[in-house]
């Protein structure tokens, strides 16, 4: 598999009211590099408001299946779904409370992205969460 395959960097950004937000994806080709955590390598981080709620990461036979409690209240909510750093992914399902509104999330502060290349240490491998190089620019922007 190539880099072009690897959705690095890649997110799902998108505003709601719901309470809950559902994953339910494939990662067949899932494996476990012996230098850093499965979960940093295959799996899904969801945000917050740009607060890190949690991580989803494959079974044994490379499913994800994960639901996150977003609060007991219903109101607008920013949510990021950042995607595996190193493995293509297929995501199947993303759920929400029945009659939760969908909305598209806010523009960024600027109209085009910043694309650079990095090593892995610019993308973040065994840091903690929020700490690697686009993490670090979206917290202090």
């Amino acid at each position: 598999m190539g880099l072009a395959q690897q959705p690095s960097g890649g997110r799902i950004r998108f505003r709601t009211d719901s309470t809950t937000v559902g994953l339910v994806a494939q990662n067949p080709r899932f494996s476990n590099m012996h230098h850093m955590a499965s979960v940093g390598e295959n799996g899904f981080d969801l945000y917050v408001n740009r607060e890190y709620l949690g991580s989803a990461w494959p079974d044994g036979n490379g499913q994800i299946a994960k639901e996150w409690r977003l609060g007991s209240e219903r109101r607008t909510r920013e949510i990021t779904l950042y995607l595996p750093l190193y493995k293509a992914v297929s995501v199947s399902e993303l759920t929400l409370d029945t009659g939760a509104r969908l909305e598209p999330a806010v523009p960024y502060a600027t109209r085009r992205p910043v694309v650079y290349y990095g090593s892995s240490i610019t993308q973040g491998v065994r840091l903690e969460r929020g700490r690697d190089v686009p993490g670090a620019v979206r917290t202090s922007a």
